[in-house]
Parts: C-alpha cells; sequence; structure tokens
C-alpha cells in the first residue's frame, strides 16, 4: 500500500508540475460592465465582480469561483425599483487556446443569486445558470457576455470587460 500512495504522490505532483510549466496556476480577474433584462419596464443596469480561477490541463481547463453583483431600474405600479442580484457561483471555462495573445473560450456557471430593492419584502433568492464565451486579449483584458438564468423575471444578460491577474505565461 505504500508504494502506491508514493506514486499517486508523483503523478499529481508531476501533473501540477506539467500544468505550471505551461501557465500560472492561479489567476484572478475584476470585471465591470453592462446588464440587460429581457423583460419589460427594465432600464440597461451595471454589474461589478471578481473571479478566481485555476490553469488546469496547460490553461484550457479553467474551474473557479465568482462573486459579482447587478443593478437594475424596474418600473413596478408606476414607481421605479431599484434591484440589486448578488451573486455567488461555481465557474468553469474551457481556453481554445490558451497560449496565444488572442484566446477565446466558452464556460458555464452554477450558483446561487441573493435578489434585493427598494420595494421588495425582505430578500429573495434564486438558482442561476450561466452559460458564457469571450475572449482574452493578450493575457490582460478579457471580454465576456453571459445569459444569467434565473427564476421569475429575475433572469438578464451581462457584458463585461474585465482585468486578469496572474494568469499569462512564465517568462522562461
Amino acid at each position: 500500500m505504500g508504494k502506491k500512495k508514493y506514486f499517486v504522490i508523483l503523478l499529481l505532483l508531476a501533473i501540477v508540475h506539467y500544468t505550471y510549466a505551461q501557465v500560472r496556476m492561479v489567476e484572478g480577474e475584476l470585471t465591470t460592465g453592462a446588464c440587460i433584462s429581457p423583460e419589460q419596464n427594465t432600464s440597461p443596469g451595471a454589474i461589478i465582480g471578481a473571479e478566481i480561477r485555476l490553469n488546469l490541463a496547460s490553461g484550457r481547463i479553467s474551474p473557479g469561483a465568482q462573486l459579482s453583483q447587478s443593478f437594475f431600474d424596474r418600473k413596478v405600479d408606476g414607481f421605479n425599483q431599484r434591484e440589486r442580484y448578488t451573486t455567488f457561483q461555481a465557474v468553469c471555462d474551457y481556453n481554445f487556446s490558451p497560449t496565444s495573445k488572442i484566446m477565446p473560450f466558452v464556460g458555464v456557471g452554477l450558483g446561487l443569486s441573493g435578489i434585493g430593492g427598494d420595494y421588495l419584502i425582505g430578500n429573495d433568492f434564486s438558482p442561476v445558470f450561466i452559460p458564457r464565451i469571450g475572449c482574452e486579449f493578450v493575457k490582460w483584458v478579457r471580454l465576456s457576455a453571459d445569459y444569467r438564468w434565473e427564476k421569475y423575471n429575475y433572469s438578464h444578460f451581462t457584458f463585461r470587460v474585465g482585468l486578469v491577474i496572474g494568469g499569462w505565461n512564465k517568462r522562461k
């Protein structure tokens, strides 16, 4: 049994070393952008957020976590209401060309959104499923779009620009 443990540990170290040799293991992203609801009586809003990702399989697969907050103005019964969506989700992206200067990606997110507003009584919660696409340029700037599919009329599109920190190729 002891030899199997050492073999597994050595195998894991080899995988981590190979992955780390291509691109840095961990990267973060700070994002801001616009969000648009497909529902009537809403005005375009804003989104801010932060994300942390691991770069696995030479940077092709990037699982991580995202925390974001979206803001909307919605007209309800003749009154303007500011709605806030605070979302925490697990994300995973597939990067098509992780070592090039232009890196398109597709991904999904799954999490929970807390909804609050000026005239909402208490808070509401909704599971959220998020398909997303985008492109990273010169390892620093990331443009992305997603659809945040939530219950009732809480779903919305987001278009974001992000500053990527730490995920670029290692210097040799």
